[in-house]
């Protein structure tokens, strides 16, 4: 287990308090981001959220690709 890992809860608690003091002490920068926004979606969010995701995005494995065809149900709920 790496230390990033082993420390897991400890990494989003800092997450959490950065983001409080950040929220205090710069609430112009705060309300920048909030204001980023296209069709009510906001973008900083959007990025993040796609940076979180594109890790497993790339862990696919490949060769179970072609299962898809046997297999449709699932890409339809995801797609859906």
């Amino acid at each position: 287990m790496s230390a990033f890992e082993r420390y897991l809860s400890l990494w989003i608690a800092l997450a959490m308090v950065a983001g409080i003091a950040l929220g205090s002490f710069a609430p112009g920068l705060v309300n920048a981001i909030a204001a980023a926004e296209v069709a009510n979606v906001n973008l900083v969010v959007a990025v993040l959220i796609w940076a979180m995701v594109y890790p497993m995005m790339v862990g696919v494995d490949q060769s179970s690709l072609r299962d898809v065809v046997t297999q449709p149900k699932g890409l339809a709920i995801t797609l859906i």
